[in-house]
């Protein structure tokens, strides 16, 4: 389906799914640049094919953070975080305002998160 979009229009629209800031969006226009639409869509192809088990069974033998912004759009992303924190207990902070690309939308409030994560495993 991504093929029958106009490749400047599909950009854009990208950029803006995934951020709420202006330095998002355009850190995400850049992250696209040097792709083609054929290369674009080959690309978005490969991302949700990894999504298609989505229930499966993953164990992560080491501390976890979860980060979501609450403006996140994408996928099923808000699902899975929410879900995946409430069956392993994981933490999952919330950044305000953040979309998916919450670490360019926030990045101070990203880096408080992940210090204060880093410091109580330090301890």
């Amino acid at each position: 389906m991504a093929h029958l979009y106009p490749f400047q229009w599909m950009k854009k629209a990208i950029s803006k799914q995934v951020s709420t800031t202006r330095k998002s969006y355009e850190n995400m226009m850049q992250m696209l640049s040097p792709y083609n639409k054929s290369e674009l869509c080959h690309l978005m192809g490969l991302g949700y094919a990894g999504f298609l088990d989505d229930n499966c069974e993953l164990n992560i033998p080491c501390p976890v953070l979860l980060i979501l912004g609450e403006k996140d759009r994408t996928g099923k992303v808000v699902q899975y975080n929410k879900a995946w924190t409430q069956q392993t207990g994981y933490p999952l902070k919330i950044i305000k305002g953040a979309a998916h690309n919450v670490n360019v939308d926030k990045s101070e409030e990203v880096n408080a998160c992940i210090l204060d994560f880093l410091s109580d495993r330090i301890r």
